[in-house]
């Protein structure tokens, strides 16, 4: 009969030991890793070990079109950046105090770090990294090389390739981390891309023989000459610009040789069908 009586204790007693094994000291910069246990319309929960889910800005875990990068039960890894009304807050880019405290663990693990570009600079750009200044190569700053008044002023994400002096001496890329998503785009894409979709895309270059178009990520793929548009002898010049937004119909996918041929016509109805 006493029983029932010890099982309420029991359970209390392994309740306690329970919060006794979760986490409750954390500190600004700490890198964490934990499991997706749900997500709304603006954040993305995290089981970090702690008495509460953690919180990370659900912008933060999207990719350039929106689209989230993580489902319920997937790995994370973020930086801690504070508590909250007693929610920790976490972050996939060290700004602010977390990229003070960890500039050389971003460094060792290959996080990424946001920063300021400030002006161009023999060889390259100078860049703001929360309290320090880093150096970013000309050819380290994209995929594609722009004119230098495209950069200054505006915020990117980087990754340091080289760290020295306790930080003083810092040497970034913004290309390696565009590259690295680019890597990963181009598997997403390779799972749903067909011959025959339609696809927005944006016009990235121009040459004799066609135009380059970034369907996302940095995964290009080209529109040549022939496919520009139903009348004769088209000029690239005369249909597109740089920057231009255009809907296309993928022609042929060849991922062994990574080309993908793309027709900016045939996403237009035929005129000798009307």
């Amino acid at each position: 009969m006493t029983q029932p009586q010890e099982e309420p204790q029991d359970f209390a007693a392994l309740f306690e030991a329970h919060l006794n094994t979760l986490k409750t000291d954390f500190t600004v910069g700490d890198r964490l890793k934990g499991t997706v246990t749900a997500i709304d319309r603006n954040s993305v929960f995290v089981d970090v070990g702690s008495r509460s889910d953690a919180i990370i800005d659900r912008v933060e875990l999207e990719d350039a079109d929106g689209v989230l990068q993580v489902a319920v039960g997937d790995e994370v890894e973020a930086f801690c950046v504070g508590q909250a009304d007693e929610t920790l807050r976490l972050t996939t880019r060290m700004t602010g105090a977390v990229a003070d405290a960890s500039l050389a663990e971003a460094y060792e693990s290959g996080i990424p770090v946001e920063g300021r570009v400030l002006g161009e600079r023999k060889g390259g750009f100078d860049v703001q990294i929360a309290g320090a200044r880093a150096f970013c190569p000309y050819s380290q700053m994209d995929l594609h090389r722009q004119e230098a008044e495209t950069y200054v002023g505006e915020k990117f994400t980087f990754l340091i390739s080289e760290y020295g002096e306790d930080g003083r001496n810092l040497i970034v890329s913004r290309r390696r981390h565009l590259e690295q998503e680019q890597v990963a785009f181009r598997t997403r894409l390779r799972e749903e891309l067909s011959t025959g979709d339609q696809r927005e895309g944006v016009v990235t270059r121009l040459m004799p023989f066609g135009a380059f178009v970034d369907l996302g990520g940095g995964v290009e793929g080209l529109i040549h000459v022939s496919e520009l548009g139903w009348g004769r002898n088209l000029k690239t010049e005369d249909v597109l610009s740089p920057g231009q937004q255009v809907t296309v119909t993928v022609l042929e996918l060849d991922w062994d040789k990574e080309r993908i041929s793309l027709s900016l016509r045939r996403a237009e109805e035929d005129p000798w069908n009307t």
